[in-house]
């Protein structure tokens, strides 16, 4: 009798959630590790007279020598009957009971990487016939499917690149099928037409969807199985795993994890164990042979155990982030580019993910893939959203980090404040809108546009703003109909070849506050924008509020007195001389600039008063940005009490003093 223990991998993975964490082995040249497979079975009498002749398990998960996968030792127990691509155990006139078997094997794996330096036509011609077989449909990987066959089609259409056609599948599954636990409850793994049509499933099935559409393609892939390390749910442990091999002509198997987000490489802590044509070929085989027996065999024991990790694969493209909007208001929306360069002589594929804070919501995919050719450049975009219980009296920055998973990385921040521009998203689209044009017209590469504003960066409400703008055509062709726009103010020229145009644009403000102006240069083989940065000022505004103070005191008793300098305006007040005055007697302190409300508070004395009730005053002198100076005060009143003999003649000779103060004070004015 035979029977197959059907291993349903790929409960685990980590890159579909990859963290940005500097200790992860995700990124390491080389890992040593321990591998260590195991079970049991038990051979049960079914009735009387029962007789066991042998049994024999036949393993299929062997860690073998790759080019990248080095078997140091190994070690079984018992000692199998042969050791090939299968391991096979045997025992012979056995009785009864339960049996165990053992695999350990330390293992050196190094990054699984092909690099490969140019174009491969695409579609595949003159396939050597040992790969034919690895681009037949299989039971699971079923791509003779007429849905997979269209999809892939239309994915692939137009293209000429091997690369590229790869690459475009991979993308396209990442973006369209959710990777779901649900079909775990499922006794085997679903077709790969399956799931198409329902557009999810566990990373075995989504591997398959992969290998199909390839091989609908003519392109050779076959299903990868074994280990591989997860951070997934903060376990930081192996778990069992499947990933796709590709045959590229000339090159050989290149390697894509689509759920590591690993694309023509997979990181060191793949572990293989198994290179299968389709995703329903069992881990184990049993059979026996006897009479009144049945045999109930338990799942494989697979575990990990790491050694030693060693090296950095290193960098292998720049990543260059710039935010849109360096300064936005609360509830904005905003856009990250990244602009990444690959730094290789050789085809790169990376996925991108952003590390941010809480409050900051991205809209659309989280994660992007890109892929580029030696040395090429590329930029990824994101929207963002601010979305948080911000409060009004603070400026917030928010740093963003967009990283891959093995961790090469870039960052830039922006700040947040009540004055800051709101941007909707209808903005950010259009500023996208713009950003995508320039970059589908080359031409654009080949026009600079320089602008100024000619009074600095801030203007009041009355004035006018000024544009002062230069067009060069650096380019070797005439620029006919050049529509450089500043808002809905536009002239048209044409550009001869080195030529430069100056323009100028006027423009009365609309709003107070920091405020942004786009200029835009197009015609049909150009767009080109620009950004100019000012700010709308107001007439500055303080207000005392909140004054408190004890109305009478004892001589001799300290008290003091308080109030909120309370800022109304967009522009901050500067050069501010807070000062309060007892009796003609200022007692002053400085500020160099308001940006927000401030609390004040004032220690004092009631020996520094006189008797009776005392004529206090609070006064702000403050200037603007052209140093036009403002005032503000406020006065109230203090009573002071004394009921010793010695207390009155102190006060009464305070009195003295400040009416000699307050005439001589008249005298020298």
């Amino acid at each position: 009798m035979r029977k197959a223990i059907l291993f349903l991998i790929c409960i685990l993975f980590a890159a579909s959630s990859f963290a940005l964490n500097e200790d992860l082995i995700y990124d390491v040249e080389e890992v040593k590790s321990r591998l260590t497979i195991s079970s049991t079975f038990d051979i049960d009498k079914t009735g009387a007279g029962h007789k066991v002749s042998y049994a024999s398990v036949n393993l299929s998960f062997v860690p073998s020598d790759r080019e990248n996968q080095d078997v140091l030792d190994v070690r079984y127990d018992p000692e199998p009957d042969s050791v090939g691509n299968e391991v096979i155990y045997k025992w012979y006139d056995s009785g009864l009971g339960e049996y165990n078997f053992l695999m350990e094997a330390e293992l050196k794996n190094n990054v699984n990487l092909k690099k490969v330096k140019g174009k491969i036509k695409f579609p595949i011609q003159d396939l050597d016939e040992d790969y034919e077989k690895y681009t037949k449909s299989t039971e699971n990987i079923d791509a003779d499917d007429p849905e997979i066959i269209k999809m892939a089609s239309e994915i692939a259409s137009g293209q000429d690149d091997l690369y590229v056609v790869v690459f475009e599948l991979v993308n396209w599954i990442k973006s369209n099928v959710e990777y779901s636990l649900n079909t775990l409850t499922a006794e085997v793994s679903q077709k790969s037409s399956w799931v198409l049509k329902n557009r999810y499933g566990v990373c075995d099935e989504i591997t398959s969807l992969f290998v199909a559409m390839a091989r609908s393609l003519g392109i050779p892939a076959r299903y990868i199985s074994g280990m591989a390390y997860t951070n997934w749910n903060d376990m930081n442990d192996w778990g069992p795993h499947a990933w796709t091999e590709v045959y590229f002509p000339g090159y050989g198997w290149v390697a894509f994890d689509i759920t590591y987000g690993e694309f023509g490489y997979v990181d060191a802590t793949h572990i293989v164990l198994k290179e299968a044509l389709d995703s329903d070929e069992s881990a184990t085989h049993y059979e026996w042979r006897g009479r009144n027996i049945d045999l109930d065999a338990s799942e494989l024991d697979i575990k990990v155990e790491l050694l030693d990790k060693k090296g950095h694969y290193g960098n292998v493209v720049d990543a260059d982030v710039d935010i849109l909007k360096d300064n936005v208001g609360f509830g904005s929306y905003n856009l990250v580019e990244v602009e990444v360069k690959n730094l290789k002589d050789y085809y790169v594929a990376e996925e991108f993910a952003l590390a941010k804070v809480d409050e900051i919501k991205v809209i659309g995919d989280e994660r992007k893939q890109v892929l580029l050719k030696p040395y090429e450049k590329k930029k990824l975009h994101w929207i963002i959203k601010l979305d948080g219980d911000f409060d009004p009296g603070f400026i917030y920055t928010f740093p963003i980090k967009a990283y891959t998973p093995r961790n090469n990385s870039g960052e830039a921040e922006f700040s947040s404040s009540v004055k800051d521009k709101f941007y909707d998203r209808d903005e950010i689209d259009d500023a996208l809108d713009l950003i995508s044009e320039e970059e589908k017209k080359t031409y654009s590469r080949e026009v600079d546009l320089s602008c100024v504003l000619d009074s600095g960066e801030d203007y009041y409400m009355e004035e006018e703003i000024t544009v002062l703008c230069a067009v060069t055509n650096k380019g070797n062709v005439l620029m006919d109909d050049l529509n450089v726009c500043v808002s809905d103010d536009c002239q048209k020229i044409d550009l001869g070849i080195s030529q430069e145009k100056a323009l100028t644009f006027t423009k009365k403000p609309e709003e107070v506050g920091n405020r942004e102006l786009a200029v835009t240069a197009k015609n049909k083989d150009i767009s080109k924008a620009a950004y100019l940065k000012y700010k709308v000022l107001d007439e500055p505004l303080i207000k005392i509020d909140e004054l408190e103070h004890p109305h009478n005191v004892e001589y001799g008793q300290e008290f003091s007195v308080s109030f909120i300098i309370d800022k109304l305006s967009f522009s901050n007040p500067k050069d501010i001389v807070v000062s309060v005055s007892h009796n003609g007697i200022p007692q002053e302190w400085m500020i160099d600039e308001l940006n927000n409300s401030e609390e004040f508070v004032v220690n004092l004395n009631a020996d520094m008063l006189g008797g009776g009730e005392n004529d206090l005053n609070v006064k702000i002198v403050y200037e603007d940005e052209r140093n036009n100076r403002y005032s503000v005060d406020e006065d109230f009143v203090i009573e002071v009490i004394a009921t010793k003999f010695f207390d009155k003649v102190k006060l009464w000779m305070n009195d003295v003093e400040f009416f000699f103060r307050r005439v001589f004070s008249k005298i020298f004015k």
